[in-house]
């Protein structure tokens, strides 16, 4: 976890490290920093702070940046004219990530220091300065803000799997479920914080969204992984290929939307039933068969390969949680 930390995906056999086409992954390092949390506080809030600098004014985040330089970038979001350029889940890992932080140490005051957006002048100044504290509330403010036609956060380019690409105007539920948790974070701070005006905020959002995702992803056995952007799901028992999500099943527990529903317990039998084999369990079924440009890059690999339905490392554990 430690080696992670440091390097992050910086440096792969298949990703360029040097300059802001790749760099370091902010979703990646938000997630890096809680692995070693327990052991390197204070080191994992300097990386957080980094990840807190090139994060935008209007709370989404770039989606990586070079360490050495500070030069953040929009990823492969870029290659697609005809596809937003904001990953949906980026800026919510923050917030779980400084949550992990005050858990650990207690530093409450880290919640008052401020840090730069990423935005700059003509003079490459920064525009505008937040504490950390309204960088994490800017975070949820865009997901809530930015939602589709069911009421679910807007995909963005993609979500944690950056390799399905819908086109503009999708729906994903992960980063539903991401929010929900972020939101859950946030409402124990402003409990402990003493701010109830701005815990029943961040309550009645995650009502809201656990309403939603709970009327309107279910498909019968399971929980839909998409919307697409004519309102069609993906990852339904309708479709041909990618009928079944892992992270769709999982994260709908994870943020707490299906715990207390018997549709927890039927989306992971399903899980079971169609994804588990004895080398771990698959990320989605059956494996897309050909390349389709509206599903984006997931359907560039055969079927079982990478996220067309392989078996991640990744979405296991959180299966286990």
């Amino acid at each position: 976890c430690y080696t992670t930390k440091i390097w992050s995906r910086y440096l792969s056999l298949y990703q360029l490290g040097y300059g802001s086409d790749r760099g370091i992954g902010y979703r990646d390092s938000s997630q890096d920093t809680m692995g070693v949390m327990a052991q390197i506080p204070e080191e994992a809030r300097e990386l957080m702070e980094k990840l807190l600098s090139v994060q935008s004014r209007d709370g989404s985040a770039y989606h990586q940046f070079n360490p050495l330089t500070m030069i953040a970038g929009r990823g492969d979001s870029l290659e697609y004219e005809d596809r937003p350029h904001y990953y949906s889940d980026d800026q919510l890992w923050i917030v779980l990530a400084v949550s992990s932080y005050l858990k650990e140490t207690g530093n409450y005051d880290f919640l008052n220091q401020e840090i730069p957006f990423y935005e700059k002048d003509k003079d490459e100044k920064p525009i505008e300065k937040g504490t950390v504290l309204e960088h994490l509330k800017r975070a949820v403010t865009f997901t809530h803000g930015n939602v589709g036609a069911h009421g679910l956060p807007l995909l963005g380019f993609a979500d944690w799997n950056d390799t399905v690409n819908l086109p503009t105007g999708a729906e994903s539920l992960f980063t539903a479920n991401l929010y929900g948790w972020a939101l859950r974070e946030l409402s124990e701070l402003a409990a402990y914080m003493g701010d109830e005006q701005q815990k029943k905020t961040w309550d009645d959002w995650y009502d809201t969204m656990k309403h939603t995702v709970l009327n309107t992803a279910w498909d019968g056995q399971w929980f839909v992984r998409y919307f697409d952007d004519k309102g069609n799901p993906v990852g339904s028992a309708k479709n041909e290929f990618g009928k079944l999500w892992l992270n769709g099943q999982s994260w709908a527990l994870l943020s707490g939307f299906a715990k207390d529903s018997d549709k927890g317990r039927t989306c992971m039998d399903s899980v079971k039933k169609h994804l588990a084999t004895d080398k771990g369990i698959k990320l989605s079924w059956p494996g897309y068969n050909g390349y389709d440009h509206n599903k984006g890059g997931v359907t560039t690999y055969p079927p079982g390969a990478k996220e067309n339905g392989g078996i991640f490392l990744h979405p296991n554990p959180w299966a286990i949680i």
